[in-house]
């Protein structure tokens, strides 16, 4: 699948409030947003891992769970059920740039 530009090109942020799996994948679309390509050309293990050439779009992340750290790695877990398995997307350039968290 092709990530050339999705259906955000005017774009400048990408805010997500949700468990892991969604701040992951808003990681995952920022990144794929700004560099061109499949995201098979940027996935560990199953893909190409290539570096990526330009920063993601600004990522918020406020996480409504605990424990994972999604909001603090560098790196986005996605899940590929063609090949049952999970597999990172990485960069320092993933890291969010603002993280809120929310106390109980």
């Amino acid at each position: 699948m092709e990530f050339n530009s999705l259906a955000v090109k005017d774009a400048t942020s990408s805010s997500v409030l949700a468990a892991a799996s969604a701040i992951d994948a808003a990681k995952a679309v920022a990144a794929l947003t700004t560099n061109r390509g499949e995201v098979l050309d940027y996935l560990e293990v199953i893909g190409r891992a290539k570096p990526l050439t330009n920063p993601p779009l600004p990522v918020l992340a406020v996480p409504t769970t605990a424990g994972t750290g999604a909001e603090v790695t560098r790196n986005a877990v996605l899940a590929s059920p063609e090949h049952r398995v999970k597999v990172s997307l990485r960069s320092p350039l993933l890291l969010p740039k603002s993280r809120w968290w929310i106390p109980n």
